[in-house]
């Protein structure tokens, strides 16, 4: 009776968790073609990018694109050679389809909310299938679209079942 309480019991407290998730994709890029012709892979995108750049600052490492579901959040993070890191955060707004979708109102990057007033809200949407992450504004037509390298999840239940093995 003592083990079948304690299994409710853990239970209960993994029950919150169990759906908590961590998805990661890194480099990330836009697809796009080089002066000879030839399909970018994030390497070949690196090098062209940060052709020229002297500038620690202004050297791409990295984008990552990150999403939480605990927290219901989604992080898109630029990381620069000299460590800096630009992060813009997006709360959590739906999933369908294998579809993370989020939003933000409001960006403090912009320097005047004339943007936000004639686009409306800003939305990131992240294909886990694909890779595939693109970022628009609510009422403009082209989104700006990334590919990254295969996402990974780890929920709790997962990493608590990888330790036990």
């Amino acid at each position: 009776m003592q083990k079948l309480l304690g299994i409710v019991v853990l239970g209960f407290f993994l029950n919150k968790n169990v759906n908590a998730e961590q998805i990661v994709f890194k480099n990330c890029f836009k697809p796009d073609f080089d002066t000879y012709g030839k399909e970018y892979n994030f390497n070949s995108y690196l090098k062209d990018y940060n052709a020229g750049e002297t500038i620690d600052a202004e050297i791409l490492v990295d984008e990552v694109v990150r999403v939480d579901t605990d927290n219901k959040k989604i992080y898109h993070t630029t990381i620069w050679k000299d460590e800096t890191k630009f992060e813009k955060r997006y709360n959590l707004a739906g999933f369908k389809d294998n579809i993370y979708i989020g939003k933000v109102y409001n960006d403090s990057n912009h320097a005047t909310s004339d943007v936000w007033e004639r686009l409306g809200p800003k939305y990131i949407y992240i294909f886990i299938k694909t890779g595939e992450v693109r970022i628009k504004f609510l009422k403009e037509k082209d989104p700006y679209k990334f590919v990254c390298s295969s996402g990974s999840g780890n929920s709790t239940l997962r990493s608590i079942l990888k330790m036990l093995r």
